[in-house]
């Protein structure tokens, strides 16, 4: 196959006394993580890369918030690549590189790719694919860096130090060169224009110097990467994340990654997830059609108020993980759903970094105080501050490594101006719910305010009714509280409308509720035509 848009090099530049491709693959073995989207537990479906992933372009290299332009002065096969999902088993990784490389040669040097999106929406994903692709198709050598490498070094530091030092270590026992080899190679690659530099998760990018404790993690990045030779870039952070630092990624071709938009898009998902299973002859019957019975059980209506938990790619792997090793029943009660996924989480974090039960039960605890915490003080989109941390800079590091918690900006020394968020902010709810003991809590008017007609608790008072721990009295309680409320500010008794409305939200994670059949039935009053008739009525509430 033809090399798209590779960069012409002199067959006599030193970069070629080194095998610069095989050395690129070694290394990106090496340093790549361990995706649970791609790898289950035993790694059958290890480096698999036929999942959905949802890819929108949404800012060109000018700023504009459009990739129209583009898209309209290419063939109208070419339109095709702005695809509202990518299909990483086909032929459109190429064609959106192919893409990248055309953008590229618009008047720009080197290429500034952005990859953003909430966390686990396959950002990760893409950017493992893409620097195979690079590699197996292409004359480039993508470098893989993870931002906990630059802690203690600068970006060229680490380049010309400890990568070209692991390179020679891995690959060296192949090739003997001496080190001034090494180096002069490097260095004539490095201004060849064929290394790609995959910054991942510029998020997480710490350091100890106090210096740039100002500075955000994507200017920051963007300003070391001056010094690299003519070598490209393709990072990826959260989307919060370029909202809050936009202008640093002003002159970067920017793509989104998104959650899955329908329950085809999750059936696909989990059929692929699963196929490595389903396709083994050996497997009992079960086995061979476990991502389809999984689809199933999802479909089925007392499951299809789980699809919207599940709509994330990270979270609908974790489901996956743990279906391949139970494949028996769902859990139906969100909360329940979220306590599986968190001990799944915990196993799928072990490739990485063991956390020991004894661990988990304190850090949880830690976690919990520290999302009830942050969500009382106001706004979800705030950030956790140091004072939050109170004296748990062990939990926090622990945390942090294990990706519950993400830096805001560049962590420094000055530990007082250093802030925090959730990675998940579902998973935040879920924790924050875990730390309210009685129904009163929703209720309390201490602060001036009830906390439930807040947007931002409808999830943990749903997270609060699903808890298996919680005594069926009190969610009663809760319930007939909900809708006997009385705002006290008028006959509309508005705020009580709301009440109401939010205990029939409830009852999907407290289906046994002794007053579901008047709630429902007043819903319907208010929903539907006065001339329902009562027998239209109950066969509604048959099917609710």
């Amino acid at each position: 196959m033809s090399q798209p848009n590779s960069p012409a090099v002199e067959k006599q530049s030193p970069s070629f006394s080194i095998d610069w491709k095989k050395v690129g693959r070694v290394m990106l073995k090496y340093f790549l993580p361990i995706n649970p989207m791609t790898t289950q537990p035993d790694e059958r479906g290890k480096d698999r890369e036929d999942l959905l992933i949802r890819l929108d372009c949404i800012q060109s290299a000018n700023g504009s918030n459009t990739c129209s332009k583009h898209f309209q002065k290419q063939s109208s096969q070419d339109k095709k690549l702005q695809y509202r999902e990518l299909n990483l088993n086909n032929h459109q990784v190429e064609r959106l590189f192919k893409q990248i490389c055309d953008l590229d040669r618009q008047g720009r040097n080197r290429g500034k790719i952005a990859i953003v999106g909430e966390s686990g929406t396959g950002k990760s994903l893409f950017l493992q694919t893409l620097a195979r692709w690079m590699l197996e198709t292409t004359d480039y050598i993508p470098i893989w860096i993870s931002p906990e490498q630059l802690t203690t070094l600068s970006l060229r530091e680490y380049l010309s130090q400890k990568w070209l030092t692991q390179c020679s270590k891995h690959y060296g026992k192949k090739q003997k060169l001496s080190p001034e080899s090494w180096q002069t190679s490097f260095e004539a690659l490095l201004e060849s224009g064929r290394v790609w530099l995959f910054g991942d998760g510029i998020d997480y990018l710490l350091t100890e110097s106090s210096n740039n404790s100002n500075e955000s993690p994507l200017s920051l990045f963007k300003e070391q990467q001056k010094y690299t030779g003519n070598c490209h870039l393709i990072l990826s952070c959260q989307t919060s994340t370029w909202k809050m630092q936009s202008q640093a990624l002003a002159q970067f071709d920017i793509y989104q990654t998104k959650s899955l938009s329908s329950q085809t898009e999750i059936e696909q998902f989990v059929e692929r997830w699963l196929h490595p299973y389903s396709s083994q002859r050996e497997n009992s019957e079960i086995r061979r059609d476990l991502g389809a019975n999984l689809s199933t059980l999802l479909s089925q209506p007392p499951n299809l108020s789980l699809q919207t938990w599940l709509n994330n790619p990270l979270r609908l792997s974790l489901l996956c993980r743990l279906w391949q090793k139970n494949p028996q029943t769902l859990p139906q009660a969100v909360a329940s759903l979220y306590q599986v996924l968190v001990n799944e989480f915990y196993q799928w974090q072990a490739e990485n970094t063991n956390v020991t039960a004894t661990e988990q039960e304190p850090l949880n605890e830690f976690l919990t105080r520290l999302a009830l915490t942050h969500r009382e003080t106001g706004s979800s989109s705030a950030p956790i501050s140091q004072e939050m941390i109170e004296d748990n800079a062990s939990k926090l590091s622990l945390s942090l490594q294990l990706h519950w918690l993400r830096p805001m900006g560049i962590v420094t020394q000055l530990e007082k101006h250093n802030q925090y968020r959730f990675e998940d902010q579902t998973f935040e709810d879920y924790f924050a719910a875990l730390g309210i003991d009685n129904w009163q809590y929703f209720l309390a008017t201490e602060t001036g305010k009830i906390e439930m007609f807040s947007e931002q608790w409808q999830h943990i008072l749903l997270f609060w009714m699903g808890r298996e721990d919680i005594a069926s009295q009190e969610k009663e309680a809760l319930i007939k509280a909900l809708i006997d409320f009385k705002d006290e500010c008028g006959q509309e008794n508005f705020y009580g409308f709301r009440a109401c409305l939010t205990a029939a939200m409830a009852l999907s994670e407290f289906r046994d509720c002794s007053v579901k059949d008047a709630i429902i039935e007043q819903v319907f009053v208010w929903a539907l035509p006065a001339f329902l008739t009562n027998s239209a009525i109950a066969k509604l509430q048959t099917i609710m």
